[in-house]
């Protein structure tokens, strides 16, 4: 990868003014959940973070208004709500406690997950962490070193472009990386998997839409 195409979160949005216009971040606390809320707080963006931890969600609020690099306001952070996304009960809760105060939200930023958890299932009965399948297929790209690997205010660039860049002129559907198109693999592509994959996730959580 050519280093001179990385951007920062901050560069992906320098200029912009989003003041009035509100974004809802998980995952905010560290890595590119933490760089895409502050580059988009710069740009004079609301933002909602949330997490499952109320203490160390208000000590990252904290964290932020004294950032003097900043310079941001307390009515520019919403974070009165807490989440846990092993409970389908708790993340449907929080979806209607934000539709019911919010008009309108800008793009949802869903960083927040888990890795290197002991074996266990979700209160609802599911597998604790997803993903193993997919990140095996890395390991050869890893060790031949075709995967570069970037700083959390470079990874979160992509986030912010996409979160702030009009619908009209992005591609639906595609996926992004450094700003802009990236393939996707074939296996991503299909339609009858994607469709059952779907169905599944539509069955399972019925009655917590």
């Amino acid at each position: 990868m050519d280093s001179k195409l990385i951007m920062t979160a901050t560069e992906a949005i320098k200029g912009l003014n989003l003041t009035n216009k509100v974004y809802l971040v998980t995952g905010g606390y560290a890595g590119l959940g933490t760089e895409a809320a502050k580059a988009l707080l710069k740009a004079n963006a609301k933002i909602i973070i949330v997490g499952r931890n109320a203490e160390t969600q208000q000590k990252f609020v904290t964290d932020l208004l004294n950032d003097k690099s900043l310079k941001i306001s307390q009515n520019q952070i919403d974070a009165e709500q807490t989440m846990d996304l092993g409970s389908l009960e708790s993340v449907s809760k929080f979806a209607k406690h934000i539709y019911q105060k919010y008009e309108q939200i800008e793009t949802l930023m869903l960083n927040a997950g888990i890795m290197r958890t002991p074996a266990g299932k979700t209160k609802d009965g599911f597998e604790i962490q997803m993903g193993t399948n997919s990140k095996l297929k890395m390991i050869p790209k890893i060790r031949t070193g075709q995967i570069k690997i970037k700083k959390p205010e470079e990874g979160a660039s992509t986030q912010v472009f996409c979160s702030v860049t009009p619908y009209s002129e992005l591609e639906n559907g595609c996926y992004y990386a450094d700003c802009k198109i990236e393939p996707s693999s074939k296996s991503s592509n299909i339609a009858g998997d994607a469709k059952k994959l779907y169905d599944y996730c539509d069955e399972v959580t019925k009655k917590y839409q």
